[in-house]
């Protein structure tokens, strides 16, 4: 399973993606190591969500694809020991995300059914902020 937080996770996880989470036997978070959100989550659920941050190089000018890597082959693990497995992608899963990405090809690769929870992304702000519908912004 793999979920969005949507921008704001207090405010923008769905309740699709909170039952998803709180049946996990593992989560995996890539959300703000300290902030608000993370802590929410984590008393919300009543037990630690793995931080994938941990796999980022401190550096932030390194190549991360090595951490991408790292993160999905964590989650990926513990889906081969049999655990219900939840990965929490800060914003949507697949809006400049490229673990998910890795992490679900991989996952599929391997036989393992994925399923993806959309969450608010920067572009649904950017629309709202605009007060523009990308729909009719296409067809004008």
């Amino acid at each position: 399973m793999l979920v969005g937080s949507g921008l704001k996770a207090m405010c923008h996880l769905t309740r699709e993606a909170m039952v998803a989470l709180r049946a996990a036997d593992v989560v995996f978070g890539a959300l703000q190591p300290g902030g608000p959100d993370r802590r929410w989550l984590e008393l919300a659920l009543e037990r630690p969500v793995i931080d994938l941050n941990q796999f980022y190089p401190a550096c932030s000018t390194a190549d991360r694809a090595a951490a991408y890597v790292q993160g999905a082959e964590a989650a990926l693990r513990e889906v081969r020991h049999g655990r219900r497995v939840c990965v929490i992608e800060y914003g949507h899963p697949f809006v400049a995300a490229a673990q998910s990405e890795l992490l679900v090809r991989q996952a599929r690769r391997e036989g393992h059914a994925v399923t993806v929870l959309p969450g608010i992304s920067s572009l649904d702000a950017l629309w709202a902020d605009l007060v523009r519908s990308p729909l009719l912004a296409v067809t004008r």
